[in-house]
């Protein structure tokens, strides 16, 4: 089994104490099979306005669609923190497809993504909480909105998700090191080894 994981820097890893603790290697090591990672920290789903610094941040979702493997058994994609934390983009709507708007990113993700696999194959990850609460500059949403929209515009695809805002770990309650957390947003060891389990719990019953 080919397992691949589109995300920004919790699925890269940061938080982690080693890339064998992040929990895309924990999948491998669970399910002895083989994981891709293709997280690039501070990336977004919608695409920005003005250029960001550092210039990987703006390798959005939907820009590295074509470079990930046509082969997977199947794909996670665990994204939007961002797009709440520092994104410039518009919020948009529901049904709209525009690569400069956060539901309309969305849309054209999983349009690209049906594209190379049928919907069984792929599964959105909600945002996990965060310490940050101030609403996003320019949307003024929180980051409560951006999961709403996300899981409404998976749902109506009829692509299955995993809720890890409400189902994963309590809100943060500090921006240092705690139990789960490595700061305010990224997991640490133990919480990318939660993470892992219950992918792994999540793909053992789809067989």
């Amino acid at each position: 089994m080919k397992i691949g994981f589109v995300g920004d820097s919790i699925t890269e890893g940061v938080g982690a104490s080693s890339v064998e603790k992040n929990y895309v290697s924990l999948v491998a090591s669970i399910l002895n099979c083989e994981t891709v990672n293709y997280g690039i920290s501070g990336t977004r789903i919608a695409r920005q306005n003005k250029i960001t610094y550092p210039h990987s941040f703006d390798m959005d979702f939907n820009f590295r669609l074509p470079f990930i493997a046509d082969d997977l058994d199947r794909v996670f994609v665990f994204g939007g923190t961002n797009d709440y934390g520092h994104g410039d983009a518009r919020f948009g709507d529901l049904i709209e497809k525009d690569a400069y708007s956060f539901c309309g990113a969305v849309n054209l993700l999983i349009d690209g993504l049906l594209k190379k696999y049928p919907k069984e194959k792929i599964t959105f990850i909600l945002p996990l909480q965060r310490f940050e609460s101030a609403p996003n500059p320019t949307t003024g949403k929180h980051l409560e909105d951006y999961v709403k929209a996300l899981k409404t515009i998976v749902k109506n695809h009829g692509i299955e998700y995993l809720d890890f805002y409400n189902g994963l770990f309590r809100k943060p309650n500090t921006n240092l090191y705690s139990e789960f957390f490595a700061d305010g947003l990224h997991p640490n060891d133990n919480g990318h080894k939660i993470i892992a389990e219950k992918i792994s719990e999540y793909i053992k019953n789809k067989k």
